[in-house]
């Protein structure tokens, strides 16, 4: 089943998010085919999934992504945790103005393509996963790689050691010039991108949190793979509710260079199970949707209770114990509701007479963004500057993204802070940290 259709529409791009991160990515297909978004494994790039996008047919909308540190994408200097992998995903899909996808996973990439599904579920048509491990800390050959090689590595990285690497994930030949390409790719990832996404993917907990993927999900493993035994595919696939495990006798850890065929027909099959609805979980992971207007309560409990009544206790009611807050310059913070109650401890203590009015409210699938009002007396200290008796208004824009649990688990805060400190008298140059 050669895509040759698909490879005839396939484009390199490059896409830079919100924080600066800037992606290259191929895309092929057709635009109205479902969108399946492809991510590649630690030090790999979107070259990775080149042998499978050539068996794809035009009716699949495939994306493949080069993720941050790698291939030819920006190397920030920290942002290497499967969370912040993910983050990316949302980002991209974002700015490429996709609202939900099939999510591929090759390897350690599943770790970004489950975390991806548990945050973001209505983003999420359906989860694939190849040979992408259920944890990599309990196996003892891993630890060994990274005390031994990993956490030492250092520039310029040796081919030998990057082509022992891709080789020991094969059972079966690969076309040479693929095998070196790949190489080639991993080589362009610094050894401090191979050390942090390595100790990332060791410090994952995700597995417990696997009970909360709701999407169509398809496993896939080689039975000959060196790193993962049984055990672990088979625990991956109780984990996560109505998922189905295919295994490739005979195949490697990294199957989809072996037999991409196999691969393509497989995923071409899901996604028809997905667009009918006969996969066993389809219907049961819709119909535990989340509530728009259970989202918009929540965040009406945080206004009036929580900023206005002082009811701190109810922060942890709202806010997930980590979520992400993105802030006005590009930069994101993982707080919890102890930071929130922090905050509202302060803004208690700075401001009185205090009138919070929410102009706007409008709540759609995970997110509910407000527009609101903030009159206050500035009748004590606030970072540093002293008590002035004004009354001032704030206005500002916020975005709240809702786990399927009805907790915040992501925000987006944007507030008119030259205005708030030209009403406090300070100067616009003297700089401060936005509240919240």
């Amino acid at each position: 089943m050669k895509g040759d259709k698909a490879d005839a529409t396939r484009v390199i791009r490059s896409v830079e998010l919100p924080n600066r991160v800037r992606l290259p990515y191929v895309e092929q297909g057709d635009p109205s085919g479902v969108p399946v978004l492809f991510l590649h494994a630690i030090a790999d790039s979107w070259r990775s999934f080149e042998p499978v996008l050539s068996d794809l047919p035009e009716s699949i909308h495939a994306f493949a992504l080069t993720q941050r540190g790698h291939g030819d994408a920006s190397r920030p200097a920290r942002g290497y945790h499967p969370l912040d992998f993910a983050a990316d995903l949302a980002a991209f899909m974002d700015a490429l103005h996709l609202e939900a996808a099939v999510v591929v996973g090759g390897s350690s990439g599943g770790f970004i393509a489950r975390r991806f599904a548990i945050d973001h579920p209505w983003r999420t048509l359906g989860l694939v996963l190849l040979g992408s491990p259920a944890i990599l800390r309990d196996k003892p050959g891993v630890q060994e790689m990274w005390d031994s090689t990993i956490s030492k590595l250092k520039d310029p990285i040796s081919p030998d050691l990057v082509r022992e690497f891709a080789e020991g994930t094969l059972t079966r030949p690969v076309p040479q010039a693929f095998l070196e390409t790949i190489v080639q790719e991993n080589l362009k990832a610094p050894a401090r991108v191979w050390r942090a996404t390595f100790q990332g993917l060791l410090e994952d907990d995700s597995l417990g949190e696997l009970d909360k993927i709701k999407a169509p999900t398809l496993i896939v493993w080689g039975d000959r793979d060196a790193i993962l035994p049984p055990s672990d595919q088979e625990s991956l696939a109780a984990a996560i509710t109505g998922s189905r495990l295919i295994v490739y006798p005979g195949a490697g850890h990294a199957f989809y260079w072996e037999e991409p065929g196999r691969v393509a027909s497989d995923l071409v099959a899901f996604i028809a199970e997905l667009e009918t609805g006969k996969h066993p979980s389809k219907s049961e992971g819709r119909s535990n949707g989340m509530s728009v207007e259970r989202n918009e309560d929540t965040f009406r409990r945080y206004v009036e209770e929580v900023l206005k009544d002082e009811k701190l206790d109810i922060a942890d009611e709202v806010f997930a114990e980590k979520y992400l807050s993105h802030q006005p310059d590009g930069t994101a913070l993982e707080r919890g509701p102890e930071d929130v109650k922090k905050f509202v401890m302060e803004y208690r203590s700075a401001f009185s007479d205090i009138e919070d009015i929410v102009e706007d409210m409008i709540g759609e699938g995970d997110r509910v963004a407000t527009r609101w009002t903030l009159r206050v007396t500035h009748t004590g200290e606030f970072r540093g500057i002293p008590a002035t008796g004004k009354r001032i208004t704030i206005t500002g824009i916020g975005i709240f993204r809702f786990s399927e649990e009805g907790k915040v688990v992501e925000s987006w805060d944007s507030l008119d802070q030259l205005g708030m400190l030209r009403q406090l008298g300070v100067s616009a140059n003297r700089p401060r940290t936005p509240p919240g």
